[in-house]
């Protein structure tokens, strides 16, 4: 007799799809362990690149706001920086002024909101009204913001 029995055939694909079964479960296990890499990644770069931004501007401040005075701690940071975004105010203004105006004044705030994600708004000072808001970085856990006066 030549050939293979039926019940050979069924064991011999039987173990073949065993064999297949765990080198599927091993590559989505490898794909899953990549992705959450990536995205993690990819958060902690975001957020990086949001604490740059935030100490420049910080650095930048005519006055922190919001929080107050040690010990005092929230979820927010609040200043207030001159606008040097918009050329045209730059060139409008006088050179010997200062730069103490209202009208030139951002209020500049960052936040956690919503379990998630880290804001930045932004506002003319006067209006009190923050006119922009984008997002800086998402899967953000927390946000502390401490001032210690001088």
């Amino acid at each position: 007799m030549r050939g293979f029995s039926l019940v050979e055939t069924l064991v011999a694909l039987l173990l073949v799809g065993i064999v297949f079964g765990v080198v599927m479960a091993l590559l989505n296990s490898g794909l899953r362990i990549f992705q959450d890499t990536n995205q993690r990644d990819e958060a902690a770069q975001a957020a990086n690149m949001a604490m740059d931004r935030m100490i420049c501007e910080l650095r930048e401040a005519i006055q922190v706001t919001s929080p107050g005075p040690a010990p005092s701690s929230s979820g927010q940071i609040e200043f207030i920086k001159a606008d040097l975004s918009n050329p045209a105010r730059i060139t409008e203004f006088p050179k010997n002024a200062a730069w103490d105006g209202p009208a030139f004044h951002l209020q500049v705030r960052y936040r956690f909101d919503s379990g998630r994600y880290l804001l930045r708004d932004v506002g003319v000072q006067q209006s009190g009204v923050y006119s922009e808001t984008s997002q800086l970085a998402d899967q953000v856990t927390g946000l502390k913001c401490t001032c210690r006066g001088q």
